[in-house]
Protein backbone atom coordinates (compact mmCIF):
# COMPACT_ATOMS: atom_id res chain seq x y z
CA UNK A 1 0.00 0.00 0.00
CA UNK A 2 1.12 3.12 -1.28
CA UNK A 3 -0.07 6.70 0.93
CA UNK A 4 0.21 9.76 -1.15
CA UNK A 5 -0.02 12.92 0.69
CA UNK A 6 -1.72 16.16 -1.62
CA UNK A 7 0.28 19.01 -2.52
CA UNK A 8 -2.42 20.90 -0.34
CA UNK A 9 -1.32 18.84 2.63
CA UNK A 10 2.43 19.25 1.84
CA UNK A 11 1.62 23.11 1.29
CA UNK A 12 -0.56 23.00 4.89
CA UNK A 13 2.87 21.45 6.39
CA UNK A 14 5.41 23.66 4.74
CA UNK A 15 3.44 26.73 6.16
CA UNK A 16 3.11 25.25 9.64
CA UNK A 17 6.77 24.62 9.36
CA UNK A 18 7.40 27.71 8.22
CA UNK A 19 5.45 29.79 10.67
CA UNK A 20 6.26 27.38 13.75
CA UNK A 21 9.34 25.07 12.53
CA UNK A 22 12.79 25.14 14.57
CA UNK A 23 12.10 28.66 15.60
CA UNK A 24 11.70 29.25 19.33
CA UNK A 25 11.48 32.92 18.94
CA UNK A 26 7.44 32.71 17.62
CA UNK A 27 6.06 33.46 20.48
CA UNK A 28 7.42 36.70 21.40
CA UNK A 29 6.15 40.31 21.61
CA UNK A 30 7.73 43.43 20.33
CA UNK A 31 7.81 44.54 24.37
CA UNK A 32 9.87 41.29 24.99
CA UNK A 33 11.75 41.50 22.19
CA UNK A 34 12.48 45.48 23.51
CA UNK A 35 12.87 44.39 27.16
CA UNK A 36 16.24 41.33 26.19
CA UNK A 37 18.17 44.23 24.34
CA UNK A 38 17.32 47.05 26.52
CA UNK A 39 20.74 48.46 27.65
CA UNK A 40 20.91 51.82 29.71
CA UNK A 41 24.09 53.74 30.51
CA UNK A 42 26.01 52.32 33.48
CA UNK A 43 28.04 55.67 33.53
CA UNK A 44 26.84 58.09 34.57
CA UNK A 45 26.70 61.13 31.80
CA UNK A 46 27.01 58.38 28.70
CA UNK A 47 25.52 56.90 26.31
CA UNK A 48 25.26 52.98 26.93
CA UNK A 49 27.44 50.92 25.11
CA UNK A 50 27.01 49.45 21.56
CA UNK A 51 24.59 46.79 22.71
CA UNK A 52 25.63 43.44 20.84
CA UNK A 53 24.12 42.36 17.68
CA UNK A 54 20.58 40.65 18.18
CA UNK A 55 20.47 37.45 16.58
CA UNK A 56 17.43 34.50 16.53
CA UNK A 57 18.18 32.20 19.24
CA UNK A 58 20.69 28.90 17.90
CA UNK A 59 19.20 25.57 17.45
CA UNK A 60 21.58 22.50 18.68
CA UNK A 61 22.98 22.50 15.65
CA UNK A 62 23.51 25.54 15.06
CA UNK A 63 25.67 26.45 18.39
CA UNK A 64 27.67 23.48 17.71
CA UNK A 65 28.20 24.88 14.00
CA UNK A 66 29.40 28.22 16.15
CA UNK A 67 31.56 26.76 18.85
CA UNK A 68 33.60 24.68 15.96
CA UNK A 69 33.91 28.18 13.96
CA UNK A 70 35.88 29.29 17.18
CA UNK A 71 32.27 30.85 18.84
CA UNK A 72 32.48 31.28 22.58
CA UNK A 73 29.17 31.31 24.58
CA UNK A 74 29.98 33.68 27.59
CA UNK A 75 26.31 33.72 29.29
CA UNK A 76 24.18 30.57 29.13
CA UNK A 77 20.19 30.96 28.86
CA UNK A 78 18.50 33.75 30.38
CA UNK A 79 21.74 35.23 32.29
CA UNK A 80 21.65 38.31 30.03
CA UNK A 81 17.62 38.46 30.86
CA UNK A 82 18.29 38.45 34.66
CA UNK A 83 20.86 41.48 34.39
CA UNK A 84 19.28 45.18 34.93
CA UNK A 85 19.52 47.18 31.73
CA UNK A 86 22.70 48.96 33.63
CA UNK A 87 24.29 45.53 34.53
CA UNK A 88 23.77 44.70 31.23
CA UNK A 89 25.75 48.38 30.00
CA UNK A 90 28.27 47.19 32.73
CA UNK A 91 28.64 43.66 31.20
CA UNK A 92 29.57 44.80 27.37
CA UNK A 93 31.76 47.55 28.39
CA UNK A 94 33.82 44.82 30.17
CA UNK A 95 33.66 42.50 27.52
CA UNK A 96 34.67 45.25 25.13
CA UNK A 97 37.61 46.13 27.17
CA UNK A 98 38.86 42.35 26.99
CA UNK A 99 38.17 41.14 23.52
CA UNK A 100 40.33 42.24 20.28
CA UNK A 101 37.82 44.45 17.88
CA UNK A 102 37.79 41.54 15.22
CA UNK A 103 35.10 39.50 17.49
CA UNK A 104 31.26 40.27 17.59
CA UNK A 105 29.27 40.47 20.61
CA UNK A 106 25.89 38.19 20.11
CA UNK A 107 22.82 38.15 21.85
CA UNK A 108 19.96 35.16 21.27
CA UNK A 109 16.74 36.60 21.42
CA UNK A 110 15.02 35.46 22.88
CA UNK A 111 16.77 33.53 24.75
CA UNK A 112 19.00 35.45 26.69
CA UNK A 113 22.92 33.98 25.27
CA UNK A 114 25.70 36.16 24.83
CA UNK A 115 28.11 34.96 22.24
CA UNK A 116 31.60 35.76 21.29
CA UNK A 117 32.46 35.09 17.46
CA UNK A 118 34.76 36.06 15.03
CA UNK A 119 33.85 38.56 12.68
CA UNK A 120 34.44 36.96 9.57
CA UNK A 121 32.87 33.62 10.86
CA UNK A 122 30.59 35.94 12.01
CA UNK A 123 29.86 36.80 8.35
CA UNK A 124 30.24 32.93 7.08
CA UNK A 125 27.78 31.60 9.57
CA UNK A 126 25.02 34.29 8.25
CA UNK A 127 25.78 33.48 4.78
CA UNK A 128 25.15 29.58 5.94
CA UNK A 129 21.73 30.63 7.61
CA UNK A 130 23.55 29.36 10.80
CA UNK A 131 22.83 32.69 12.22
CA UNK A 132 20.40 34.86 11.47
CA UNK A 133 20.08 38.04 12.63
CA UNK A 134 17.11 40.10 13.97
CA UNK A 135 15.95 42.61 10.98
CA UNK A 136 14.04 45.78 11.67
CA UNK A 137 10.75 44.61 9.60
CA UNK A 138 11.43 41.53 11.85
CA UNK A 139 10.95 43.00 14.83
CA UNK A 140 8.47 45.52 13.86
CA UNK A 141 6.07 42.59 12.75
CA UNK A 142 6.42 41.25 16.17
CA UNK A 143 3.13 41.01 18.18
CA UNK A 144 1.68 43.84 20.78
CA UNK A 145 0.73 40.13 22.68
CA UNK A 146 0.14 36.29 21.96
CA UNK A 147 -2.90 34.25 22.54
CA UNK A 148 -3.08 33.16 26.22
CA UNK A 149 -0.83 30.17 27.15
CA UNK A 150 1.37 30.65 24.38
CA UNK A 151 3.58 33.05 25.80
CA UNK A 152 7.66 33.37 25.86
CA UNK A 153 8.22 31.62 28.98
CA UNK A 154 6.14 28.65 27.67
CA UNK A 155 7.46 25.97 25.87
CA UNK A 156 7.31 26.27 22.28
CA UNK A 157 6.73 24.10 19.89
CA UNK A 158 5.53 21.20 21.96
CA UNK A 159 1.87 21.09 20.97
CA UNK A 160 0.59 18.72 18.35
CA UNK A 161 0.71 19.24 14.60
CA UNK A 162 -3.35 19.52 13.00
CA UNK A 163 -2.92 19.77 9.76
CA UNK A 164 -5.74 17.60 7.75
CA UNK A 165 -4.41 15.39 5.48
CA UNK A 166 -6.20 13.73 2.71
CA UNK A 167 -4.67 10.43 1.71
CA UNK A 168 -4.89 8.75 -1.75
CA UNK A 169 -4.79 5.12 -1.51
Amino acid sequence: MQIRITHWAMLACALWLLARGAMADDNITKADYDSITETESSVVGEEPAQGPKAVHDFSDQNSADVKKAGGKRMLKDKEWIGKTPEERDAYIRDLRSRIPVNVRIVLTVPNGEIWLIPVVDYVLLSLDDVIRQWTYQEQQRLPTKVAQGDSHSDIRGAGPLAVAVKLDF
